[in-house]
């Protein structure tokens, strides 16, 4: 359960919520604010098996995420075991079904930035950013998210193996190693 706990906190590190909209802490005061409904550009299906690190420790998961335009659905599990939680955003904002062996005060938003900025299209993600803080974009669709030359958010995919994809949050100082199945053919 320590480890869990572990996971979750490192996922969400610094989560708040606005009255306003979906909002999350990508650093201690960089928010980014998540778009209502979500618009991603096309419906699919895909599952995660992931390995968080926040500085020693380390835990695992899955995920089985449903994305679409209007609403984007993320189930979370401990490796081949109980669902943790379920996570919807859609367009009256982030609403979640915690399960009662995981950790309360899943703060939610901050697991959904790492997906937005991760998945979404640059475009999007850009336009989610406050001013000031600017995303930059590399030949191979890695993006790192950073204000004044300093960086605060990496995301690098891995040449070798398309499916595999880092988020590295140096403001937070947590890293998500994620490996990628789409469900649709």
């Amino acid at each position: 359960m320590r480890t869990l706990a572990l996971l979750l906190t490192a996922l969400a590190a610094g989560c708040m919520s606005r009255p306003d909209g979906p909002t999350a802490h990508i650093a201690g005061d960089v928010l980014l604010t998540l778009p209502t409904p979500p618009g991603y550009p096309e419906t699919r299906t895909i599952v995660q098996t992931g390995r968080a690190r926040y500085g020693e420790r380390q835990a695992a998961f899955e995920a089985v995420l449903s994305l679409a335009p209007d609403r984007t659905e993320i189930v979370v599990t401990m490796l081949a075991g109980p669902r943790l939680a379920t996570i919807v955003w859609d367009e009256a904002g982030v609403h979640e079904d915690r399960a009662l062996i995981a950790p309360p005060g899943l703060p939610v938003e901050n697991i959904l930035a790492d997906l937005f900025v991760a998945v979404w299209p640059a475009e999007a993600v850009a336009a989610s950013l406050p001013e000031g803080v600017t995303l930059v974009v590399d030949e191979h669709g890695g993006r790192t998210i950073q204000r004044d030359g300093q960086v605060i958010l990496v995301v690098t995919r891995d040449e070798a193996d398309p499916a595999r994809t880092v988020v590295r949050n140096d403001a937070f100082g947590y890293e998500v190693a994620i490996v990628s199945q789409s469900l649709e053919p």
